[in-house]
């Protein structure tokens, strides 16, 4: 997945900013400006460059701040006033900004509520549990629990749940110890607070998905470096048998990790190990149905999105891609039982953005042949009945892809200001660059070249803040400006053949 990659390259930049910050640690005692000038580069060079790659790429000075507070020793050659205020500026003000970031991202809006199910106390109950799950999961390797799809990980509700409660308060307990006797056990408390302060962007209160095994690659540093401290530094008697058991430990996962990247392997084979590990994920119940299109046809891939449709009505949007596979595989065959079961299942689905994408490709089926029972008014039908459901209704990106669709309905309709209509709507809704692509063809179809201009002149204006996909829209852009250009060229050497055609008549 492409957040894996993500993922790993972040923790590439982290890995040698922490490398690159204990090599000039090293020269504290003897030239300690030059260490510290050192220290300082490399935290602010690799976070940064972590931080593009993936956000939680910031956390790389709370990481260090875990490292200082426990296994490091105060340096002697400085004092204690300057090395709190070097500490306080480049470890402790990073972590106190993301800590005062996610209370203030803490405070759920009601639609934000509507979107993803739960409340901001739901999720950190849940998350409390997740991250004993992890660790659980990390040593003691179940493969039928290891994946890419927990979108179906339950919800905490209550905090006097007997599990939720057993969680909590034993997180409770291990950061109280981490924190009281980070000294006298520096080994332990640092394995506890770099896995929880690895965690704490996106296991508190960003509203992410509850579970996914991809955020534990840097956390779970800290507990592997702890149990292999402990195995290693044993004496005596007990040496021995420490040694074998971590040799016959690594032997087994070992085993568990060729079996585990097997199956990857096989995708074919995972898509259906991973569906039956996890039968309410709707991600996969996708997965699958995809892999069920390549290797089996359309109709098992059609039999496996109605089965789970049927048997979890929250995502009987599934429908929508089953449709889909029936217009283009059985085109003569009528669709009208499945359009009136999608009536009646939409207004009461579950939020997800993946539902307009949905829609935009059954209408692209429609467009190329024909479909018994569906045409450009049953989609708008479809598309009205899930923007009338409040979170698809007040979510202003959601908006966006509804009125594109409905524009591109009106534009095969030929009804051209109908169409135009509908983009200024998605453009008041939120703008981006297929919205810019889409308004700009309707206004040069339509002769209005200098409008296109000026659209896309006022579009310069709303460039993303985002210093990347700032620069790629303005590509976007220049690329639209030299279609306009060479479409008025175009139309200017039409008019100027129908004058002359004329003229010699």
């Amino acid at each position: 997945m492409v957040v894996q990659r993500m993922t790993t390259l972040s923790a590439l930049f982290v890995l040698l900013g922490l490398n690159t910050y204990l090599y000039a640690r090293s020269f504290i005692e003897t030239r300690p400006r030059a260490a510290l000038t050192g220290m300082g580069a490399s935290l602010v060079f690799a976070t940064l460059c972590a931080v593009l790659s993936k956000e939680n790429g910031a956390l790389l000075p709370s990481l260090v701040l875990a490292m200082e507070a426990t296994v490091l020793a105060r340096p002697g050659s400085l004092g204690v006033g300057k090395w709190r205020a070097w500490q306080s500026v480049f470890l402790l003000a990073p972590t106190v900004f993301i800590v005062c970031y996610l209370l203030v991202r803490a405070d759920y809006s009601e639609l934000l509520v509507l979107k993803k199910d739960y409340t901001v106390w739901e999720r950190m109950l849940t998350e409390a549990r997740v991250l004993w799950e992890y660790l659980f999961n990390a040593f003691v390797a179940r493969p039928n629990q290891l994946g890419p799809f927990q979108d179906d990980y339950p919800l905490a509700k209550s905090l006097l749940e007997p599990l939720t409660l057993l969680a909590v308060a034993g997180w409770l307990l291990v950061l109280t110890y981490a924190v009281v006797w980070r000294r006298k056990h520096p080994v332990a408390a640092f394995a506890a607070l770099w896995f929880l302060l690895g965690h704490l962007l996106e296991s508190t209160t960003l509203p992410l998905y509850l579970y996914f095994e991809h955020r534990n690659y840097v956390p779970l540093i800290g507990p592997a470096y702890a149990l292999c401290y402990l195995i290693l530094t044993k004496s005596g008697d007990y040496r021995w048998i420490a040694r074998g058991a971590i040799a016959l430990y690594i032997t087994i996962n070992a085993g568990i990790l060729y079996s585990v990247t097997s199956l990857w392997g096989n995708p074919w084979m995972a898509a259906n190990y991973w569906y039956w590990n996890s039968p309410s994920s709707v991600h996969a119940a996708g997965h699958l149905a995809v892999q069920q299109l390549s290797t089996m046809g359309a109709p098992v891939a059609m039999n496996t999105l109605r089965e789970f449709a049927q048997k979890h009505p929250r995502h009987a949007y599934l429908r929508l891609p089953e449709l889909t596979l029936s217009c283009h595989t059985y085109p003569e065959r009528d669709h009208t039982n499945v359009v009136d079961d999608l009536k009646n299942r939409l207004p009461a689905i579950r939020f997800s953005y993946s539902v307009g994408a949905m829609l935009d490709n059954l209408k692209s089926t429609i467009k190329n042949a024909e479909c018994n029972g569906v045409d450009g008014t049953t989609i708008e039908e479809l598309a009205r009945a899930v923007v009338r459901i409040p979170s698809y209704r007040n979510d202003p990106r959601y908006n966006n892809y509804h009125y594109r669709l409905l524009a591109r309905i009106a534009w095969d309709a030929n009804e051209r200001e109908t169409a135009r209509e509908h983009l200024i709507t998605a453009k008041s809704h939120t703008g981006n660059a297929k919205l810019n692509v889409m308004f700009v063809s309707v206004l040069t179809a339509g002769g209005q070249f200098d409008e296109a201009r000026q659209y896309i002149e006022h579009a310069h204006e709303e460039l993303p803040r985002h210093p990347l996909r700032r620069i790629a829209e303005r590509i976007s852009l220049r690329e639209l400006s030299r279609f306009v250009d060479e479409a008025e060229a175009r139309s200017e050497e039409r008019a100027m053949a129908v004058e002359h055609a004329v003229e010699v008549e």
